[in-house]
């Protein structure tokens, strides 16, 4: 069984940057499916979204050099 790791009690500068851009990324989704909804069909979006989490997938797969097995 592995040690449990000290929890930091503070943040450094870099904790904090990535919590920015989560926070951005996060909050821009929300933006962003908004105003497309306004202008696109749901289906395509649904679609669209399915096909780039798929592609995102498929590269991570590929990039830790395991097989996608079809």
């Amino acid at each position: 069984m592995s040690p449990i790791p000290a929890i930091r009690l503070k943040m450094n500068p870099k904790d904090l940057a990535l919590l920015l851009f989560l926070s951005l990324t996060w909050s821009g989704s929300f933006f962003f499916m908004e105003v497309a909804v306004s202008e696109l069909p749901v289906f395509t979006i649904v679609a669209a979204r399915v096909f780039l989490g798929a592609l995102t997938l498929c590269a991570f797969i590929y990039m830790r050099g395991q097989n996608l097995n079809f």
